[in-house]
C-alpha cells in the first residue's frame, strides 16, 4: 500500500465562509483561518483515499456478515455454588424471605 502523502494544503477563507453558512454557524477571523487550513487538509487526505485502487486494499466482504444471520449470543449455562458462596451472597441482601432475597420493586403498575 503506497504512503499518504499529507501536505498542509489550505482552501480560501470564502469558501470557509460558504460552509459556515450552510452549517449556520459564526466564525471569528481565527477560526476561520483554523478551518481553512484543517479543512484543507481534510480534502487532501480524502484526495489521497481516492487514489488507491481495489487491487491496492485487503479484500474484506463484511456485508456477508449481514446476509447470514447467526446467533452470536452465548449459551446459558448452569454454575453451581458451595455452601459457603451461598451463605456469603445471603448475607449480603438486607431482605430475606424463606430461603429467597428480597429486592426493591423495579416496576410498579406497569410503570418504571
Amino acid at each position: 500500500m503506497k504512503n499518504l502523502k499529507m501536505k498542509e494544503k489550505t482552501i480560501n477563507q470564502e469558501e470557509v465562509e460558504k460552509i459556515a453558512a450552510l452549517a449556520r454557524i459564526e466564525l471569528s477571523a481565527k477560526e476561520k483561518s483554523l478551518f481553512s487550513k484543517e479543512l484543507g487538509t481534510i480534502l487532501d487526505y480524502f484526495k489521497n483515499i481516492q487514489e488507491f485502487s481495489d487491487s491496492q486494499v485487503d479484500s474484506f466482504n463484511h456485508f456477508e456478515y449481514l446476509r447470514e444471520p447467526k446467533n452470536n449470543q452465548r449459551e446459558d449455562k448452569v454454575k453451581e455454588m458451595n455452601d459457603k458462596t451461598r451463605k456469603a451472597i445471603k448475607n449480603l441482601f438486607p431482605r430475606k424471605k424463606d430461603n429467597y432475597l428480597k429486592v426493591r420493586a423495579v416496576i410498579k403498575n406497569g410503570k418504571h
